[in-house]
């Protein structure tokens, strides 16, 4: 008995460990996204991607709006992994230090990690709102190394 205990044990410990993140094609530095299931699809919530660290498989991100709890935010602890916000059917605009998101009028194609669908769930429709000066930096930083490249 001690031993098919040991073996469950161990196959629950290896279903709990985070899976080894994969290359995502979607994902580059600049990318505005939706962070993780649990950041709910709308403006305020908007992050751009700042840095990757590929030893933790860890993506971090600066929100937009300074107007979120947090400046800073990551990808781990099993939370899924960040959804670009164009997978939702909506863009990104940027006017001066302000920001706003619009629909493109293309259906969301954006899921939860079990694959439920997801649709962009802001409500306050495409008001213009102030952006974080740190997302704004962030975000001018990787529109010029994607130029350069």
């Amino acid at each position: 008995m001690p031993e098919k205990t040991s073996l469950d044990r161990a196959a629950v410990l290896e279903a709990r460990r985070p899976l080894k993140p994969v290359f995502d094609a979607r994902l580059r530095l600049g990318v505005p996204v939706i962070m993780n299931d649990c950041d709910c699809p709308e403006a305020k919530m908007v992050a751009v991607l700042t840095r990757f660290d590929s030893r933790k498989g860890i993506w971090y991100a600066q929100y937009l709006s300074p107007h979120t709890n947090m400046e800073e935010c990551w990808t781990g602890g099993g939370l899924g992994g960040p959804t670009p916000i164009a997978e939702f059917g909506v863009r990104l605009e940027i006017r001066g230090s302000q920001y706003r998101v619009v629909t493109t009028g293309v259906p969301s194609q954006a899921t939860y990690r079990d694959g439920v669908h997801r649709d962009w769930q802001d409500r306050q429709g495409p008001a213009w709102r102030t952006m974080r000066v740190e997302a704004r930096t962030a975000l001018s930083e990787a529109t010029a190394s994607h130029t350069e490249e």
